[in-house]
């Protein structure tokens, strides 16, 4: 009996488990490894899966850019960005999109890409077109640089700069960069037409005589440009009468010929036959495209206006209440308030609850002026400026407005706001300097010139100028001349730093120090721009050579010259000027 003791297993009618310990934990290491295997076996797999898909996602991408396809493309690079946001070339896609686009987020992916190895040459002139684009001059001048460091005769690179230089205005050194690049390849068309176009901002009457020559020599049917050539051909004042009415006629015939085309054809012959004015614009009224649209309308109606046309203004214009509230409403509006028919003018603004807030408080504007209503006036005014504030082209009608009715004042507080936006901040600069300049205003000029210097601290013609103004009038002279003398060691040749140093050391009391700056450095003064004579002038006379100052004195065009300029002739005209 084992009665009180463990049953002897061999008597027992259950099936034998006490071994199992031996089995189950062999089981589970396998059922463990196993798994373990298969997770880290897929992660490979699903890794080459995820990078299969975004490969086939950028080259979809690619064909759709290619093609055109922008629409399509905005999920194709969200997908691509979800599945490898460090991909430089899902990077490279959403930057292209977003360029496109012209949007500022493009600036976050270009950046991402340019900071890495995969970054090409063409990634990097994209941007910066993209920079171009957005208006932000102060990243896109410093990359161009940058770019022409590494490979300075490199002439894509040195196109990027010219036309850099035409969007930023600054005609002189787009002049002497445009000839350089001539020099590197004197087949480079659009070299020479921005050279044209710097020569024809110059504003002088021998520079528009050359720039006529250039533009000639690239007017050539069927060629890329060809258009754009015979446009600013046409813009040119002062052409000779049988050319004038030649380039007409190559205007209107061209294929493709434009309402623009038309206008400056229709100009051309006026300047040509100012006796058949009247005949020449119903000439172009007869030759009009059945349909009128956005800058079209604008650009038919202020000539038309400028004629004293104004029934053929009002005939294009519609007058019911479900046509009044795009582009012929507002010349229709116009030729009324020119006509002073301000009844009218009302009843259409009524009428056109559509018409953008800007236009209508601007007409606003101009009737409570009518009316006498000077703070209203300005009230309407300084509102239309609020509501155009991200709107460029509306800023600067509000603007104009504003100028037209004598409110300088507020003139100086739109643009100086608007410096602060990297949009806007070149054009509201230059718009600042030019009414400055205007008014003798130096305040609003050094202004300009610190925001310019704020996002454009190398560029040596804003330094240059806002020394030579400084200079000009007297302030911090020590400071002005350090600065000029570090221009002028790096580039001799600069007229602009040259010229202004020479100004620097007369007011210093340094005559001689003055006369040996305009001595060297090879630049033909004979060919300065009449302020630089100004000073050339001015330094001779301190150097007692009276005869070659009014030579130089005699031959200037004093209406170009600023207050402070003219100052500086005073002695070579018999006027003692205080030198330190």
């Amino acid at each position: 009996m084992a009665s009180g003791s463990d049953p002897d297993p061999e008597d027992s009618d259950l099936p034998v488990f006490q071994d199992r310990g031996r089995w189950i934990g062999p089981i589970l290491l396998t059922v463990l490894v196993v798994a373990v295997v298969a997770l880290f076996a897929t992660r490979p797999i699903q890794g080459l899966a995820n990078r299969m898909r975004t490969h086939a996602l950028i080259d979809e991408g690619t064909r759709l850019v290619e093609q055109g396809r922008w629409d399509s493309l905005s999920n194709v690079v969200q997908s691509a960005l979800l599945l490898a946001p460090t991909n430089p070339a899902a990077i490279r896609l959403a930057a292209r999109y977003h360029s496109h686009l012209e949007s500022p987020e493009g600036l976050t992916y270009w950046q991402a890409l340019l900071a890495g190895p995969a970054a090409t040459p063409e990634d990097r002139r994209t941007y910066v077109r993209h920079l171009q684009h957005i208006g932000r001059v102060e990243l896109a001048l410093p990359e161009i640089r940058r770019l022409l460091e590494s490979e300075p005769t490199n002439l894509v690179y040195r196109m990027l700069l010219l036309e850099q230089l035409a969007l930023v205005g600054n005609w002189t050194r787009l002049a002497t960069e445009a000839e350089a690049t001539l020099k590197l390849d004197p087949g480079e068309e659009r070299a020479g037409f921005l050279l044209a176009q710097a020569l024809i901002y110059d504003g002088d009457p021998g520079q528009r005589a050359r720039a006529v020559g250039v533009l000639k020599g690239l007017k050539k049917p069927g060629r890329p440009g060809y258009e754009q050539v015979l446009r600013t051909l046409a813009s040119i004042p002062g052409l000779d009468p049988s050319e004038a009415k030649s380039l007409a006629q190559e205007l209107e015939d061209r294929n493709g010929a434009g309402l623009v085309d038309l206008v400056l054809a229709a100009e051309l012959r006026e300047s040509a036959e100012p006796n058949r004015k009247k005949e020449i614009v119903d000439g172009l009224l007869g030759r009009l495209p059945q349909r009128l649209e956005g800058d079209d309308v604008a650009l038919l109606g202020n000539y038309l206006r400028s004629r004293g046309r104004h029934d053929a203004v009002l005939a294009l214009s519609p007058k019911s209440a479900g046509e009044t509230n795009g582009p012929l409403a507002v010349i229709g509006i116009n030729a009324l308030m020119d006509l002073g028919r301000w009844d009218e003018v009302m009843a259409r603004i009524t009428n056109a609850p559509a018409l953008d807030l800007v236009t209508r408080q601007c007409t606003l504007a101009l009737y409570a002026n009518q009316l006498g209503r000077i703070e209203q006036t300005f009230d309407l005014l300084k509102s239309s400026a609020i509501f155009a504030v991200s709107n460029l082209n509306q800023l600067r009608m509000v603007a104009n407005l504003a100028e037209q009715l004598g409110e300088s004042n507020l003139v100086m507080e739109i643009w100086t706001t608007s410096m602060r936006d990297p949009r806007q901040t070149v054009f509201a600069a230059n718009q600042l300097l030019r009414i400055g300049a205007l008014r003798d205003d130096y305040t609003a000029e050094r202004r300009a010139y610190r925001r310019l210097l704020e996002i454009l601290p190398e560029e040596p013609t804003i330094r240059a100028e806002a020394n030579y103004l400084a200079v000009l009038h007297d302030d911090r002279l020590q400071e002005a001349h350090d600065s000029l003398l570090k221009l002028v060691s790096g580039n001799p040749s600069d007229i602009r730093a040259r010229a202004a140093l020479a100004l620097a050391k007369l007011q210093l009391g340094d005559r001689d120090g003055a006369q040996s700056i305009l001595e060297t450095g090879g630049v033909d003064w004979e060919k300065a721009a009449p302020r630089w004579q100004a000073v050339r002038a001015a330094v001779l006379e301190a150097n007692r050579q009276p005869a070659e100052a009014k030579r130089i004195a005699a031959g200037l065009a004093k209406a170009r010259l600023k207050a402070p300029e003219r100052s500086l002739l005073e002695p070579v005209l018999g006027t003692p000027r205080k030198v330190r």
